[in-house]
C-alpha cells in the first residue's frame, strides 16, 4: 500500500483531509459554475475545508466537482500527490 511507505514525500498527519465543515454556502448552488460573490479572485485559503465551506470547491476532499452531464464545477491543484502531473498556469489556460 503506497501511503504506508517509509519513502513517501507526503505530508502525512496534519488530520485535515477528513475535518468536518461547520459552514455550509448558501450565497450560491453546489452546483454553480463562475464567480463566487464576495471571493475576489486570488484568494487563498490555508485548508481544503475552508475552500469547500466558502462554495468554491465543496467537496473538501476530492479534486474534481462536477457531474458526467454537466462537466466539472470547480478544480483543487494543490500539489498533495508526489506523483501529481505538474500544471502551469498561463494566463486563463491550465496546460498539464
Amino acid at each position: 500500500m503506497p501511503s504506508a511507505s517509509t519513502e513517501s514525500q507526503r505530508d502525512w498527519g496534519k488530520g485535515m483531509a477528513c475535518v468536518g465543515r461547520t459552514k455550509e454556502c448558501t450565497i450560491v448552488p453546489s452546483n454553480h459554475y463562475g464567480p463566487i460573490p464576495g471571493v475576489p479572485v486570488g484568494t487563498t485559503w490555508k485548508f481544503r475545508v475552508q475552500v469547500s465551506e466558502a462554495g468554491v470547491h465543496r467537496p473538501h476532499v476530492g479534486g474534481i466537482h462536477g457531474r458526467s452531464n454537466d462537466g466539472a464545477y470547480s478544480l483543487v491543484l494543490a500539489g498533495g500527490f508526489e506523483d501529481e502531473v505538474v500544471c502551469h498556469l498561463v494566463k486563463s489556460l491550465m496546460l498539464f
